[in-house]
């Protein structure tokens, strides 16, 4: 006589992605990230740290892949109110020449840093982050800087889309916002190749109409009205097991 038995397993196959004939563009790092409404919305706000490199210490997505140096660097943000846990200053970053010296530790980056409080966006830096110390192992933790090279009051509203434009040429930076001259740089070298990475700490935000040139070569453009965010999930399989009696 055969005895029936039924056994549930869940196979955890991996973090697999699901591709479509869609172009991915954007890569999850950190956070809750979604792409609706024509915007790419982060929705958790609150932040845990990992204390490796700058952007993994935002709720942040990066390229998937590096691009040439840019000329021209477009993109609309909002922000929430800031996350009603935290007490932390609720901070924004949209960042450039994102490298890194080995697979995924994407330790160098500049970029366009804003803080804000509990009324409004209040500051905004072009910054500059890297490894500290290069002769420790790429794993160690809280090995990295985190630089303002210029910065400006500013006084932006909450949960109203504000466009952002940067000019690069070779070392010197400035940004525009909502069309107006805000802030001027210098960076440490011209050298502008490498990913892009966005996110947002202590606070809810969301991104739009990114267009990134060289020249009047479009390097990069994302209206988000596809989804262009690399997903992960995990498979459940059911197996059904017989095992007969002796």
């Amino acid at each position: 006589m055969k005895i029936k038995v039924l056994v549930i397993c869940f196979i955890l196959i991996g973090v697999n992605t699901t591709y479509s004939d869609q172009k991915l563009i954007w890569r999850w790092l950190n956070g809750k990230w979604s792409i609706k409404n024509s915007m790419i919305i982060e929705n958790r706000g609150w932040i845990a740290k990992w204390n490796y490199y700058a952007i993994l210490d935002f709720n942040a997505v990066r390229t998937l892949k590096a691009y040439d140096s840019p000329t021209e660097i477009h993109f609309s943000f909002k922000l929430g109110h800031p996350h009603k846990k935290s007490e932390k200053q609720p901070e924004m970053l949209f960042a450039f020449a994102v490298r890194s010296p080995s697979r995924s530790w994407f330790y160098h980056i500049y970029g366009i840093h804003f803080n804000g409080n509990k009324k409004g966006i209040k500051e905004v830096q072009f910054i500059h982050s890297d490894r500290k110390d290069t002769s420790k192992r790429l794993s160690y933790k809280h090995n990295y800087f985190y630089k303002a090279l210029a910065k400006k009051n500013i006084s932006l509203s909450y949960y109203k889309m504000h466009h952002c434009k940067v000019l690069i040429h070779k070392k010197r930076a400035t940004l525009y916002i909502n069309k107006k001259k805000v802030l001027t740089t210098l960076f440490p070298s011209k050298n502008m190749e490498g990913r892009f990475a966005m996110g947002s700490r202590n606070i809810k935000s969301a991104f739009d109409k990114i267009i990134i040139k060289q020249g009047k070569k479009i390097l990069l453009k994302d209206m988000f009205d596809n989804n262009t965010l690399k997903h992960a999930y995990v498979r459940a399989k059911w197996i059904k097991k017989k095992k007969k009696k002796k």
